[in-house]
């Protein structure tokens, strides 16, 4: 009957409209409480996944310019060659200002994502450049970040990077006054003061969040002081302060790099165009090794500073490139193929993976490490192959390349003994 219908039609629309007001309340509460629903994880391709971890949640990637840039939603969860997922990451800043500005928001909000749904705890980098402008922007961006992702998911704020070297890069030669304005006229300074002031204000768990600058390993570079401290960088001033003002809140970074250690040979006799020994220095994760001697050498450097031998301590960056970028950072990178080789890439990355973050002779493992990159980048108009990636050979498909750097092949390879040279001027006067 038409009353029948009636009935049965208000009966219908009532129970459509129940549930869908019930499938709302249930897609709030999930949003509510697990955050942004998953995007599908990512997870770089190998036929060799088994690969150990030791100690992982002290070792995390640095996220490097191209894959912010142009494959943020590729972002790998779980460290390559392994079943491990990443439990930290570094980023650098908010964005470049160069780069293309349609593309910042969907890298933004990717980055976001990740965060969120993997339960990742991030350090934070912000720009201390020549040019005050941008650097504020970054600044503001990366805050709207931090607000996103919650004190929660951030391990450090890292003020600049690297800024010990700044006076070597080509950009700022249209800043004639501007290394001077960063050390003696206090500009890193200030800028340090005021984005830990205005980080502390940005409410309830902040302030207690760890604050640091990553230096490079050539800051270590001096006789006279603990740290270089002249006019191209006075990184000692700089760090001493840091530490009165801040005290243990204050994390001592530094990018180790045994890579480009400039001293590095090939083996006498030099024309053979072998390296065992300098393949052997730079890889080794354990005593012996050029890794544990920069180490202990900067915990004797903090020590100066601060009286203590157990400071938190952070390595910002560490790996390896394979081929080598130019200039050849040294002798051993240029006449011996089996420094920059694949095999030897992955020695250092299989050694980086078992290190159990100790040091002999007593002294302290640094804290954290973080791993040297997901892909291949451009550094100041330099190509560099540190990527764990294998990307490929067209630069503008990079994200479209999903297989990792490291195959079962090169878990099994054995290097090949080079064949003699008679090209004897080559190292002794090249």
């Amino acid at each position: 009957s038409s009353s029948c219908q009636l009935t049965c039609l208000s009966w219908t629309s009532s129970t459509v409209w129940f549930y869908a007001i019930m499938l709302c309340i249930f897609a709030f509460c999930a949003i509510a409480f697990h955050g942004v629903q998953a995007a599908p994880s990512f997870k770089c391709e190998s036929d060799m996944n088994t690969a150990s971890v030791t100690k992982a949640p002290q070792k995390g990637l640095n996220i490097d310019d191209t894959t912010f840039h142009w494959c943020s939603h590729r972002i790998p969860n779980t460290w390559p060659n392994t079943q491990e997922p990443v439990r930290s990451i570094r980023t650098f800043k908010s964005w470049q200002v160069d780069w293309a500005e349609d593309n910042r928001g969907a890298s933004t909000q990717n980055l976001v994502d990740y965060i969120m749904n993997n339960s990742v705890k991030v350090l934070f980098g912000v720009s201390v450049t020549c040019n005050k402008t941008d650097d504020k922007l970054d600044w503001e961006r990366t805050k709207a970040i931090m607000q996103k992702v919650g004190p929660e998911h951030i391990m450090g704020l890292a003020i600049g990077n690297e800024q010990d070297l700044l006076y070597t890069k080509e950009y700022i030669k249209p800043f004639p006054e501007c290394i001077s304005d960063m050390w003696d006229g206090g500009y890193m300074w200030q800028a340090t003061v005021d984005r830990i002031t205005d980080f502390d204000a940005m409410g309830p768990g902040f302030k207690d969040i760890l604050v640091t600058s990553v230096f490079s390993g050539a800051a270590m570079v001096s006789a006279m002081h603990p740290f270089r401290d002249d006019s191209y960088a006075r990184m000692s001033t700089y760090l001493t302060k840091a530490y009165r003002k801040y005290g243990k809140r204050w994390v001592w970074s530094a990018n180790m790099y045994t890579f480009w250690n400039p001293t590095y040979f090939t083996d006498f006799p030099w024309f053979t165009g072998r390296c065992k020994k300098a393949v052997k220095a730079a890889t080794t994760w354990g005593p012996g090794g050029d890794i544990y001697s920069s180490f202990k050498d900067l915990r004797r450097r903090i020590w100066k500073i601060t009286g203590n031998w157990d400071d938190t301590l952070w390595i910002g960056e560490i790996g390896w490139s394979s081929p080598s970028p130019r200039p050849f950072p040294s002798l051993a990178a240029r006449f011996c193929k089996e420094f920059a080789s694949q095999n030897t890439y992955r020695k250092f990355y299989e050694n980086y993976l078992h290190y159990d973050m100790t040091l002999n002779d007593g002294f302290v493992g640094p804290d954290h490490v973080f791993y040297f990159t997901i892909r291949d980048a451009s550094q100041f108009g330099t190509a560099e192959h540190f990527g764990l990636m294998a990307g490929g050979p067209d630069p503008t498909k990079q994200c479209e390349y999903t297989a990792c750097r490291l195959q079962a092949k090169d878990f099994l390879a054995i290097e090949p003994e080079p064949a003699l040279s008679v090209k004897l001027d080559l190292v002794l006067f090249v």
